[in-house]
């Protein structure tokens, strides 16, 4: 089964293993975990900062971590001492419990966001080509 993103044309496989999906909107904090099967909502992830939003999203490859990477609206001090990049943060939340377990904030927005094959490390890739672990376990 393929799912197409309405935004992008991105078309995003999933696998008959898939049974929960993430779906969030643009400038909006909140994360919907979703089942596929049913499209029922079984749990939602906000993080409590009230400006950005959720830019991409990533789930661990057992399924119970979700890595978020938001991106803030405004230009803070950090984001202009890192020449007017915007500032962002990556969080690892439990998709089970909903809890937030970790927040990181890497140096450089990162491009993309992906977990080991282990799940215990958190892989994010900086557009500079930066690439960065991180221990998640």
């Amino acid at each position: 089964m393929t799912i197409v993103d309405a935004l992008t044309g991105l078309k995003i496989p999933v696998t008959t293993k898939a049974l929960v999906i993430a779906m969030f909107a643009p400038n909006n904090n909140a994360i919907t975990i979703m089942e596929t099967t049913t499209s029922r909502p079984v749990q939602t992830l906000t993080r409590l900062a009230a400006r950005g939003g959720v830019e991409l999203v990533n789930f661990s490859p057992d399924g119970r971590l979700l890595a978020a990477r938001y991106m803030e609206a405004q230009a803070s001090q950090r984001s202009q001492a890192n020449g007017g990049v915007p500032s962002s943060q990556v969080k690892i939340w439990d998709v089970v419990s909903g809890r937030e377990l970790q927040t990181i904030s890497p140096g450089s927005s990162p491009s993309k966001v992906g977990f080991s094959a282990d799940g215990k490390s958190l892989i994010t890739v900086a557009g500079q080509g930066e690439v960065v672990m991180w221990d998640v376990a």
